[in-house]
């Protein structure tokens, strides 16, 4: 009745002349108009987003915080991070380069180079089949990989430093309008608010997430000018509930936006946040987020976004080959990073010729360090020289391949090939110097000294003893699992084999 009245009162106005038509128009138009719903919002607000499906974001990052958990070596101190950030997705496939310097005492007011002593750098990626992790702190890094099913799982825009500028929230693995949809108790506020220049309408949802206030911005393709991000004890985290005493907020402004290709994007934000864990514990900071460069649908393929051309050689390799139940097993043979290598390792632990047009990874396959066999030999002993590892015990089978091995001792000798054998079942040291006496065995002889013999002989690929396993003049694996009398075929190999 209220709204009829005024629109009467209206149209007597402009018979009366005296209120323009223009104006008029606009106060029967507002009688009419509602706010959009929260969830018309959220499709607005995932149009623009869905648009986004490949990209090159690069980021420079600056924050500072401080903690006083008793784990952290600068408690109360606040520490300051830099960090340069590119990220590439074509909407599968990601790349992630991250450098950052860590644990300032203050921000630089100029660039800093990768010989500060504070630098740090890390690369992930998802190439569609396996997911990488490299961390350099110092030359020459670890790299994990995994090629497991669950591998694209490791890195997708959640784990991004773009995440925030895309709609993903600390604490959160999903954009925000995903988790809003699943919400019952969320509305739009009656009211516009400004922010910047834009009026904005603002979402409330209070749900089993969290508390979230957003500020949408119809001016800038409806993307968020503004969010607040409350979560206490029950509300998830990471995907996981809160426990007692533990809090998150969170606040955001989308300072600047920008359109490219057409499509609005937020390019600078001011985070700030703060934790809470039992017993007084916090970890509070802000950070400074600008896009220095934003390239929608690259030709990823010219870039080499999904190509690991940063690995250092003779980076640690950990994950590619598991064939001890995942545990760590002290003197299995080790893995590197080597673009030049001959003869490299697959999944399965079977070595094969290098191809990279056969997908295969420059994987290489070491020794560990032979005082892990209980073995006694200086780096001058082992320098320059291929190793024959023959893995034995006391079975007829293994003394025959020994006793052979001793009649081309000599010849084996000449070809700079130290043979060491290594007892691969509980033995004591005192029985085994009195075989090699009594045999007349020169060779240095070592054996399995942790009680980790099953795990140890599966690492080492040993069903029935003995087993040959030979090295180039690097001590990179080229051959093993081959009999005596292939022996001379695979040193030469060796002696032909780069690393």
């Amino acid at each position: 009745m209220r709204k009829a009245k005024r629109t009467i009162l209206t149209a007597m106005l402009i018979c009366a002349g005296l209120v323009p038509v223009c104006s008029a128009k606009a106060i029967l138009r507002s009688t009419k108009e509602k706010y959009p719903t929260a969830f018309e919002l959220l499709d607005k607000y995932a149009e623009t987003q869905d648009k986004i499906q490949s990209f090159r974001i690069v980021t420079e990052t600056r924050a500072k915080g401080a903690t006083n958990h008793p784990i952290s070596t600068s408690r109360g101190k606040t520490q300051y991070i830099v960090s340069h950030s590119d990220v590439r997705y074509d909407g599968n496939r990601m790349s992630i380069c991250l450098e950052r310097w860590l644990r300032l005492n203050s921000l630089p007011d100029k660039p800093l180079g990768k010989n500060h002593k504070s630098y740090n750098y890390n690369r992930y990626l998802w190439d569609g089949k396996s997911s990488f992790s490299y961390a350099e702190a110092s030359e020459p890094g670890n790299l994990i990989i995994n090629t497991s099913p669950e591998a694209k799982n490791d890195f997708t825009i959640a784990q991004s430093s773009v995440k925030t500028t895309m709609g993903i929230f600390p604490s959160d693995t999903e954009r925000i309008d995903t988790i809003l949809r699943k919400a019952k108790g969320i509305h739009v506020r009656q009211k516009m608010d400004k922010v910047g220049d834009s009026e904005c309408y603002v979402i409330e949802a209070d749900i089993r997430d969290g508390k979230y206030t957003l500020w949408i911005d119809p001016v800038h393709g409806y993307n968020i000018a503004r969010a607040e991000v409350r979560k206490k004890q029950g509300n998830l985290a990471a995907g996981k509930p809160l426990g007692a005493g533990f809090s998150i907020s969170s606040s955001f402004k989308f300072a600047r936006f920008e359109q490219v290709d057409g499509i609005w994007l937020p390019m600078e934000a001011r985070l700030t946040g703060e934790s809470k864990w039992p017993g007084g514990h916090f970890s509070k900071g802000t950070t400074h987020i600008k896009k220095t460069s934003v390239t929608l649908n690259p030709d990823h393929e010219a870039l080499g976004s999904f190509v690991l051309d940063d690995i250092p050689d003779g980076a640690k390799v950990f994950g590619l080959v598991n064939l001890t139940g995942g545990r760590t097993c002290t003197g299995s043979p080790k893995y590197l990073w080597s673009r030049n290598a001959k003869f490299v390792v697959e999944p399965n632990g079977r070595l094969v010729v290098y191809d990279p047009n056969q997908g295969h990874l420059p994987v290489v396959k070491t020794l560990p360090r032979l005082r892990l066999f209980d073995l006694k030999l200086n780096a001058r002993q082992t320098k320059s020289k291929s190793i024959l590892l023959c893995f034995w015990d006391m079975s007829q089978r293994s003394q025959q391949c020994i006793q052979e091995l001793a009649e081309q001792a000599k010849s084996l000798k000449q070809k700079d090939v130290l043979v060491i054998l290594v007892h691969v079942r509980e033995i004591k040291p005192s029985v085994l110097k009195s075989w090699t006496k009594k045999n007349k065995i020169t060779f240095p002889v070592g054996r399995f000294t942790r009680r980790l013999h099953e795990e140890l002989r599966q690492a080492w690929g040993i069903a029935t003893p003995p087993r040959l396993v030979l090295t180039d003049r690097n001590h990179v694996i080229v051959a093993e699992g081959f009999g005596i009398g292939e022996l001379s075929e695979k040193i030469r190999e060796a002696d032909n084999a780069k690393d």
